[in-house]
């Protein structure tokens, strides 16, 4: 393989090889490694595309149990899209599939070892001078999640694709309002039991 082909493969879309079990055992790794590093970083995952730094570590059954209830929102969404869009799908490549996707959190959740600046803890202070959120620690944050965020939708939407074979003119409406869902679903069922 070409070094092009090998980093479209990694980058781009990886479901063009890897679908299913495979796909499974091999999100499932990153998975827990994010839940590792988020709990002990304070890096909490409060919806199915989002995290939040804290800075204040937690338990790692919480991490587990967020991470847990983001992916199962978006598998739900999914197979609920492939239900009423999709003539035939496995639901393996459905859960393999979107589990992998998820593998970018990994990079994003390294932002945990960058340190927040303290104004960020205070609302008081931040509204009284909004430019004193700006810092180099900020902006390295905000560096790191622009192409990551890229990269985690564009995942999520070789999944999608690859898993659901949804008609072509229907597939982008159908996956933004799957993940819009998928999202807000995350963030209620957080909510209510955080």
């Amino acid at each position: 393989m070409k070094t092009k082909e090998i980093l479209k493969l990694i980058f781009v879309n990886p479901f063009e090889k890897i679908a299913g079990w495979q796909a499974l055992g091999l999100g499932l790794q990153p998975i827990l490694i994010i839940a590792i590093l988020g709990s002990e970083l304070g890096v909490y995952f409060d919806g199915a595309l989002d995290l939040h730094l804290s800075g204040s570590p937690y338990s790692l059954w919480k991490a587990l149990a967020m991470l847990s209830i983001c992916i199962a929102s978006i598998i739900f969404m999914f197979l609920l899209a492939g239900i009423i869009f999709s003539k035939n799908f496995r639901v393996i490549d459905v859960i393999g599939t979107t589990i992998l996707a998820k593998a970018p959190f990994l990079f994003l959740t390294l932002a945990g070892f960058i340190p927040l600046p303290e104004i960020l803890q205070d609302t008081k202070a931040i509204i009284d001078n909004p430019y004193s959120i700006f810092s180099f620690s900020l902006i390295a944050i905000i560096l790191l999640t622009i192409p990551i965020t890229i990269w985690l939708f564009a995942l999520h939407y070789h999944a999608f694709k690859v898993s659901l074979n949804i008609r072509k003119n229907l597939r982008v409406v159908v996956f933004i309002f799957a993940l819009l869902f998928a999202e807000i679903l995350s963030k209620v069922i957080i909510h209510y039991i955080f």
